[in-house]
């Protein structure tokens, strides 16, 4: 098997004009890429390309999945400290032109050789309605992944270090956050005159709160 220069097997894409890469080693993509995560999930641009600029070799990492020079996919990985030889997957998505062609598991195949040829043993991620695809690729449901266990770890490490992972922790929180408080709104807003406000938002950092995601935990071991 044919292996490429970030550990990608070209074999995935043989006779296509398909490719991967790290979107860190293609920077003028990087505009695309935004566009691309814009049209599925809104954020304003400048947010957007601060969180992409961050794609580096030693993680967080973004993958594109390329036709010729046109980024048509995208995939972001993460480690998780508490847990070794782990990452989780933060986003991951196809441009709508482009899907049901097999094309998400081609990049979710290279996702997991890039990981892989890096020592991740084990791949986490979340999702609302594509357990059916996840499972198809070798993904099982798992158990709610417990941020509070970072707290040993966070005492552990460098100030440096300290600070991209509290910042890391921040993003994934304020963005559930944010996704939660939009549910909310438009519940509001299509509810009839007189009707009980919603529920508060629940306290995300609150240790040892029960809290029931939307979300389905998934994750696959890699050999």
């Amino acid at each position: 098997m044919s292996i490429g220069n970030y550990g990608i097997s070209r074999e995935i894409m043989k006779d296509t004009p398909y490719n991967i890469i790290p979107l860190h080693h293609r920077p003028e993509l990087m505009n695309q890429c935004c566009k691309l995560l814009n049209s599925e999930w809104r954020r304003s641009e400048k947010a957007r390309l601060i969180s992409l600029s961050s794609s580096c070799d030693k993680f967080p990492t973004s993958l594109v999945l390329l036709d010729n020079d046109k980024v048509i996919g995208h995939c972001k990985i993460s480690l998780i400290p508490s847990i070794d030889d782990c990452c989780v997957i933060e986003s991951f998505m196809i441009s709508r032109d482009n899907r049901s062609q097999g094309l998400g598991s081609i990049l979710l195949r290279g996702v997991e050789q890039y990981v892989a040829k890096r020592g991740i043993k084990q791949i986490l991620l979340t999702t609302r309605d594509q357990e059916g695809f996840y499972r198809k690729n070798g993904y099982s449901i798992s158990e709610p992944l417990n941020l509070y266990k970072l707290m040993d770890y966070m005492n552990s490490i460098n100030e440096s270090d300290k600070e991209k992972q509290i910042n890391l922790i921040k993003n994934i929180i304020i963005e559930k956050t944010n996704e939660r408080r939009k549910e909310l709104k438009t519940q509001q807003n299509n509810a009839f005159s007189g009707a009980p406000p919603p529920p508060p938002l629940p306290n995300l950092i609150e240790k040892k709160r029960q809290y029931e995601s939307p979300y389905t935990y998934m994750c696959k071991k890699l050999s």
